[in-house]
This record gives C-alpha cells, sequence and structure tokens, in this order.
C-alpha cells in the first residue's frame, strides 16, 4: 500500500487565492521588518486614567496647545531619525536603529500626552496620526481575493497533504511537480502539510509525487488529471507517519466532561 494517495482534485477559489495572497504578504511584511528592524517592535505604552471631568481653562488650554506642538516636533524627528537609520553605513546601522527606534517611542508617548492634555482642557481633539515612514519601511494594505476579479488572480498550484485517520496537516513531505514539457519542481509541505508552487502559465501539472524523509525513499506517484492552476489533496498512511490528531483542540465542558469541537465530536471523562 502506497504512502501517500490522491484524495481529491479541487480549482483554485477565493480562499485559496487569499492563501496566496497572505503567503505573499507574510513575506512582504517581513523582507520590511529587515529593512527596517527599528519599526515593528513593540513598545510598551504608557496609559493614563483620564479625568474623571475636564478642567477647561486658559493654562489647560496653553499645556494642550503646547503639548501638541511637542508632539509634532517628535513626529518631525521621527521621520527624520527613521530616514537616517535607513540610509545609515553598516558601521552605523545599530546606533542609527536604536536613535529610531526612541525617537519612534517618544513620539508615541506625545500622542498619548496629547490625548489627555485636551481631555482635560475640554478641547476637541486635535488630528494626530504616527510618523511617516520611509518609502522602503511602508507596505500597501493586504489585498482581499474577493474584491479582485477572477481574471486578475495569480492563482497557483496548492498541495495539502493531511493524515488519513487524524486529518491534521503532515509537515516536511517532499513534493514533486511534473509538468507536461517536462519541467520539475521540487519542494517541501510546511508544518501544516502545505506546499505551493506558482505554476507555469499554459503548461499543466501531468505528474505529482511524494516521498518523507521516514519513508526510506519510498515514493508514491499521484496521477491527477492533468491541470494548470488547482488545489490537490494528499492522504498520507497515518500508520506509516505516525502524526497526532489536531494540533490545538477546543474542548467545552458538559457538565463533569469534555467535549471536542471537531467534526465527530469526541467526549472526554476523567477516569
Amino acid at each position: 500500500m502506497p504512502a501517500f494517495s490522491l484524495d481529491r482534485q479541487a480549482e483554485w477559489s477565493s480562499f485559496d487565492e487569499q492563501r496566496r495572497i497572505n503567503r505573499d504578504y507574510d513575506g512582504l511584511i517581513a523582507a520590511a521588518e529587515a529593512r527596517c528592524p527599528f519599526a515593528p517592535v513593540v513598545l510598551p505604552v504608557q496609559t493614563f486614567a483620564p479625568p474623571e471631568r475636564p478642567r477647561p481653562g486658559p493654562l489647560a488650554t496653553s499645556e494642550a496647545q503646547q503639548t501638541f506642538r511637542r508632539w509634532q516636533l517628535a513626529k518631525q524627528e521621527a521621520e527624520l531619525a527613521a530616514q537616517r537609520a535607513v540610509d545609515a553605513s553598516e558601521e552605523m546601522a545599530a546606533t542609527l536603529n536604536e536613535q529610531a527606534r526612541e525617537a519612534l517611542y517618544r513620539a508615541e508617548q506625545l500622542e498619548h500626552e496629547v490625548t489627555l492634555s485636551y481631555q482635560i482642557a475640554g478641547l476637541a481633539h486635535p488630528r494626530t496620526s504616527p510618523p511617516v515612514l520611509p518609502e522602503t519601511c511602508r507596505i500597501e494594505r493586504r489585498p482581499d481575493a474577493d474584491n479582485i476579479p477572477q481574471s486578475e488572480w495569480r492563482k497557483g498550484i496548492e498541495v495539502q497533504v493531511s493524515h488519513d485517520i487524524f486529518k491534521s496537516g503532515v509537515g516536511d513531505v517532499i513534493i514533486r511537480l511534473e509538468f507536461a514539457d517536462g519541467q520539475v519542481r521540487i519542494g517541501k509541505t510546511d508544518e501544516l502539510g502545505a506546499f505551493y508552487d506558482p505554476g507555469i502559465p499554459g503548461n499543466a501539472i501531468v505528474r505529482i509525487t511524494a516521498d518523507h524523509a521516514l519513508l526510506s525513499g519510498r515514493l508514491s506517484i499521484l496521477e491527477t488529471e492533468p491541470f494548470e492552476f488547482g488545489v490537490v489533496h494528499i492522504l498520507a498512511d497515518s500508520r506509516l507517519l505516525g502524526g497526532a490528531r489536531f494540533i490545538s483542540l477546543k474542548l467545552t465542558r458538559d457538565g463533569a466532561e469534555l467535549v471536542s469541537d471537531e467534526e465527530t465530536p469526541v467526549r472526554y471523562v476523567r477516569e
């Protein structure tokens, strides 16, 4: 009996396109963070309890306006510091990254102080916004596949490998895609059992093989219907590859028992 068997094929859907978008978007985020290591750090923010009631008056108004001007200067300095960090030489990168991180933190703190001071003065909150980072640090908003015409989908080839008993994904499965013109692409499934390839427009997949280091070279050849883009679901023999019933499991208490939130619920009873 082969270690892997073809379960089913499916056409590319908006769900699959969104997964592709998310995968690419995560790569864009990682690249931006690598270029701008000072920007993604989540710094502790001091919170202020707003006063029970405003205390309007000339002094409070003046203090609020001064705080706002300090925030404007801090925002400008943060933007300049960020640009200096991006343009830094290798020797100065660590120092200027730290300076930019501190400047961004200062601007964020002053923005909170603006909020508090205007609340105390009973004034309408002025318009504020975070410092504008250098273009190399910015990425566009994550696209929504449902808002993209199908004709503009990039699509791809998604291979999902799951345990035949436990249904959890199987990682580190070596996937080999064979195209109609003889080209071959090889990759591995991730920890969730997914493998993605962008495919080749106009060039259909004619055969998929699957292997795993635990199988000592026992290749499984999966004869699929020729397809250009789409999703292939493969089942792995859990007796050969082991596996777990789940990676995480939601349980609901029912009296003294726990019931799993699965398609076929399992009831757990203390002995």
